[in-house]
C-alpha cells in the first residue's frame, strides 16, 4: 500500500510504531515533514534541528531527501496535491496533544476518509497516552502529587520494533532542497542531530559518561529520536543521580503537556488571569540587552551568549535568565518565551510556555512572584571557579576569580572591559517587590469594592 508518512515528533527509525505497522503491510512509504505555523510553533534552532535530522534520516533510508512541506492553515490542499501526484492510498502520522493540532488532524482525517483515503494516527512520544494527557485528574498546584502518581504507573511499552524496513520513495510534488543559514550552519559545530548520536548520548548518560560533545538528551527527546517509553523502560531498576534526574525531568515534561493540552491559549495568555493586568515594564532596551547578553551580570550574559551560539543551556541557567527577565527587568514572560522558542534546539511548546509561566508567577502551579533569584549568589554556586564566565564572557577572561562574578566591585583593569549594569541587583529587587505589593493591594481593593 502506498502510504504518506507525515513526520512530526518521531524523527527515528528504531522503535517507530508507524514504520513497524507499515512493514507489516508491505508498504511503500513516501515521507514528508508537515510544517504549519498555525499548528505548532517551529522556527530558529529547533527548525534547524529538524532540517538537519531529516537530511540524516533520508541518507539512512536511502533516498535523496525528506521534504519539509510548509503551509499556514491550508494543509488539506497541500496534502491533496501530494496524494494525487504520488497515488497515495493511506496516511499515517503521530498525534500531538495540543488542541489546535488535534482539530487540524481530525479535519484531515474526515476529509480524506470521505474520499476513501485511510488515515491512521499513533500515540505521541510521551509516557501518557493522548487521551490521558487530556483527561488525567491533576491538581496543577501540586507537582509532587503528579510525580508520585505517574512515577508509580506501569506504561505499555509495546512490542520491540522489527529490524526490517519498508521501501521508501521520495515524495513528488514537494518543495526543493533544504537550505541552511549561516547561523544554522554554526549550530552544527555543537550538535550531531543523527539517530545514532541520540543512541550514543543515551548510552553515555546511562553509563555516567557525560564529558563528550553531545551530552544532553533533551533535543533528541523533543524531536522523537529517543522513544520516551523505551527510555523509561531502560531506566527501570537503575539507581543513580543521573537516572533520577532523567526520570524527574520526564515527569515534568508530562506535567507540562497535561497543562498545555488543556489551556489552548497559554502560549500568549497567563494562566493566572490576574497577572494579565500586572504592570510589566516597557523598557525594551532591557529586553535587547538580555537577548544579546549585555545586562552587566556575568552569569546572565554568559548564559544568553551560549544560548545564541549553541542553541542550548541547562535547566538551572534557563530558570536563572527567565527569572531575571521577568522579575528584575519586569519584562512580560511572553517575550522571553518567544526568544527561547527561536533559539533553543529543544524548543517545545508545552514545556517552554509552561516553564515561563511557572518561573514568572503567572500560572496556577508556579512559585510566587516575590521569590526572586539573586544572580550573584547563583553565579558563585553555579560557576565557583569562573570557568563558564571566562569561556562565554570574553571581556572577563583575564579578570581575577574573586571579582569575576561581580566585576563592578573591582578596580582591576582586567575587569573594566566588561559593561557594568546601570542598576544593581538590590535596587531592581526592591523596585520589583514594591510594584508587586502595589499590584496586589490594588487588586484587593477592586475585589473588596465588588
Amino acid at each position: 500500500m502506498r502510504t504518506l508518512y507525515i513526520l512530526s515528533h518521531d524523527l527515528r527509525l528504531e522503535d517507530n510504531k508507524i514504520l513497524q505497522d507499515a512493514n507489516k503491510k508491505d508498504d511503500i512509504i513516501f515521507p514528508i515533514f508537515l510544517k504549519d505555523s498555525k499548528l505548532e510553533k517551529l522556527s530558529g534552532a529547533s527548525l534547524w534541528w529538524v532540517k538537519s535530522s531529516l537530511t540524516n534520516l533520508a541518507n539512512k533510508i536511502g533516498i535523496e531527501r525528506i521534504p519539509i512541506v510548509e503551509s499556514s492553515g491550508s494543509y488539506i490542499p497541500v496534502l491533496k496535491e501530494i496524494i494525487n501526484v504520488n497515488k497515495i492510498e493511506r496516511i499515517v502520522s503521530q498525534k500531538i496533544p495540543f488542541p489546535r493540532v488535534k482539530y487540524a488532524f481530525n479535519e484531515i482525517n474526515d476529509y480524506f476518509l470521505s474520499r476513501g483515503i485511510e488515515n491512521k494516527m499513533y500515540e505521541p512520544n510521551n509516557l501518557l497516552s493522548d487521551e490521558m494527557i487530556s483527561t488525567i485528574k491533576i491538581n496543577f498546584g501540586n507537582f509532587g502529587q503528579f510525580f508520585k502518581t505517574t512515577n508509580e504507573m506501569r506504561f505499555d511499552y509495546g512490542e520491540e520494533d522489527s529490524t526490517d524496513l519498508p521501501e521508501f520513495h521520495e515524495t513528488e510534488g514537494t518543495n526543493g532542497k533544504i537550505e541552511f543559514s549561516s547561523w544554522e550552519r554554526n549550530l552544527a559545530k555543537y550538535w550531531d542531530t543523527s539517530e545514532s548520536a541520540a543512541n550514543l548520548t543515551l548510552k553515555n548518560w546511562l553509563e555516567g559518561n557525560r564529558e563528550k560533545k553531545n551530552t544532553e538528551l533533551s533535543p533528541y527527546i523533543r524531536h522523537g529520536q529517543i522513544n520516551v517509553k523505551r527510555l523509561w523502560k531502560k531506566l527501570s531498576g537503575k539507581e543513580s543521580e543521573g537516572v533520577d534526574k532523567i526520570r524527574r525531568n520526564l515527569l515534568w515534561r508530562e506535567f507540562f503537556y497535561c497543562s498545555y493540552a488543556r489551556r489552548q491559549y497559554s502560549n500568549i495568555l497567563s494562566i493566572n488571569e490576574k497577572m494579565e493586568n500586572f504592570p510589566w515594564s516597557g523598557h525594551w532596551d532591557r529586553l535587547i540587552n538580555w537577548k544579546e547578553g549585555k545586562t552587566g551580570f556575568p552569569i546572565i550574559d554568559g548564559s544568553m551568549r551560549k544560548l545564541w551560539e549553541t542553541g542550548w543551556i541547562d535547566n538551572r541557567k534557563r530558570l536563572l535568565v527567565s527569572d531575571f527577565l521577568t522579575k528584575l527587568y519586569l519584562i512580560k514572560w511572553t517575550y522571553g518565551a518567544e526568544w527561547f522558542m527561536d533559539t533553543l534546539v529543544d524548543a517545545d511548546e508545552a514545556n517552554n510556555y509552561s516553564s515561563w509561566q511557572w518561573v514568572s508567577g503567572c500560572s496556577d502551579f508556579s512559585w510566587p512572584f516575590f521569590r526572586i533569584f539573586n544572580p550573584l549568589k547563583n553565579s558563585i554556586e553555579i560557576d565557583p571557579n569562573g570557568e563558564f564566565i571566562k569561556k562565554w564572557v570574553k571581556e572577563l577572561d583575564a579578570c581575577p576569580v574573586e571579582f569575576i562574578h561581580d566585576p563592578e566591585n573591582s578596580d582591576e583593569k582586567q575587569c573594566k572591559k566588561y559593561r557594568r549594569s546601570e542598576i544593581k541587583y538590590r535596587e531592581m529587587r526592591k523596585e520589583s517587590l514594591s510594584i508587586y505589593r502595589e499590584f496586589k493591594r490594588t487588586e484587593k481593593l477592586q475585589v473588596d469594592k465588588n
